[in-house]
């Protein structure tokens, strides 16, 4: 390793493996709340019970990972709290995405709702 790369995290100096891992748990977090969803579904407010959850689960692992999106983009060399939010935010709308997605590849001739 170069001088001074001690004070750079390791992720920060592979932004792709970055990138990477911040898809890898928002998959991570889609598969779990897809798998207790039904904890919940007699419940009246279960999309944003649903939402809470996967927000919660999204800060924790950017917050214990330490997974900045806004170092992942190149955009600050440090990471800051407002980017592990950012990621959290990513990772919780991102485990919804790839649930849309894969819903789609389940029924690709349903129509969507208005």
């Amino acid at each position: 390793m170069g001088e001074g790369s001690e004070d750079v995290p390791f992720l920060v100096q592979n932004r792709r493996a970055y990138m990477t891992q911040i898809i890898s748990f928002s998959i991570v977090v889609w598969i779990l709340i897809d798998r207790i969803k039904p904890l919940w579904e007699n419940f009246k407010f279960k999309s944003i019970l649903t939402s809470a959850v996967a927000l919660a689960c999204g800060l924790l692992i950017a917050f214990v990972y330490h997974l900045d999106l806004v170092v992942a983009l190149e955009l600050s060399e440090t990471e800051t709290i407002i980017g592990h939010i950012m990621t959290g935010f990513a990772i919780m709308g991102g485990s919804s995405c790839i649930n849309e997605i894969l819903h789609k590849l389940k029924n690709p001739f349903e129509l969507p709702e208005d």
